[in-house]
């Protein structure tokens, strides 16, 4: 597992896009310096800023997701028990302004035009009439013309919103190797599918360390689901990491499915989007032969 680590930082992503408004690329530097000054690695993905229209002024506003950051080494460097610092920016004459900004475990986009909305999932502390952490709630954000963010309503129910981010890409790694990255669900800040001395794994990367020593991690798919158990790995950065010889996992993930639910011992987290999944993952492991 020695080179592990080295597949796993690799695979965190590209350096901050270049075309972002000055203001959003100046928070993703400082937000990289943060995760560097805490000792750790910062590698901004694409997940960091998504692009959309959400006023129906024809132009482009920003959701802005630091779990689009990993922070290799130091991974609550940025995000914790409560998610990840979300701001939603409004384009305007003298550029983008941030409208909204708060901690979020999840964030989807529902609607379309100037009726399109950004619906965040929270942390039950910061629910109102949550009993416990754990009673996640949705809120719902719409912004008019004049870029005024509404909270429309928040259901203390635990909530699975429809996946966020670009799904599943496949990135380079050291001596030629390759892994499937995709953005994970609660707790799990990311999943990695890699080939490793020709055996295929999954690395599953967690939001606040230190991490838990195991868990078993549960899939559900429309054919049934699929369990596999990880533990963290000495070099690979906190991340627990699971073998998948033999296992139906990597196929189920490149299958069919749109998407699939992530549990961590048996408790719903919520959505992992499979867009892309198929070329990425296949990719991936195709040095592993028959995985």
């Amino acid at each position: 597992m020695r080179r592990l680590l080295c597949v796993l930082l690799a695979a965190a992503g590209p350096a901050l896009a270049q075309d972002l408004p000055p203001a959003i690329a100046a928070l993703g530097a400082e937000s990289a310096q943060q995760c560097a000054d805490m000792g750790g690695s910062p590698r901004i993905g694409p997940a960091f800023a998504t692009a959309v229209d959400l006023n129906g002024d024809g132009r482009p506003d920003h959701v802005v997701d630091l779990a689009g950051i990993e922070c290799v080494n130091a991974w609550s460097a940025l995000c914790g028990s409560a998610g990840c610092p979300v701001s939603i920016w409004i384009d305007g004459p003298q550029g983008p302004e941030r409208k909204w900004s708060d901690y979020a475990q999840s964030w989807t986009l529902d609607g379309a035009g100037p009726q399109m909305a950004v619906v965040v999932t929270r942390h039950g502390s910061a629910c109102p009439g949550a009993a416990s952490g754990a009673d996640s709630c949705t809120e719902r954000l719409t912004f008019g013309a004049e870029g005024t963010g509404t909270a429309a309503g928040a259901d203390a129910a635990p909530a699975h919103p429809a996946p966020a981010g670009p799904g599943w890409t496949l990135r380079a790694a050291p001596e030629g190797g390759k892994a499937a990255v995709s953005q994970g669900a609660g707790p799990v800040a990311s999943l990695a599918l890699f080939c490793l001395g020709g055996e295929p794994f999954l690395a599953a990367a967690w939001r606040a360390q230190p991490g838990p020593e195991a868990a078993r991690l549960d899939f559900a798919f429309s054919g049934g689901p699929v369990s596999v158990s990880a533990r963290r790995e000495e070099g690979a950065g906190g991340a627990l990491v699971a073998p998948l010889r033999g296992q139906p996992l990597a196929a189920r993930l490149a299958g069919k499915d749109v998407e699939t639910v992530l549990s961590v011992d048996g408790k719903s987290q919520g959505k992992v989007s499979l867009k892309g999944s198929t070329r990425a993952i296949r990719g991936a492991l195709a040095s592993c032969g028959g995985a």
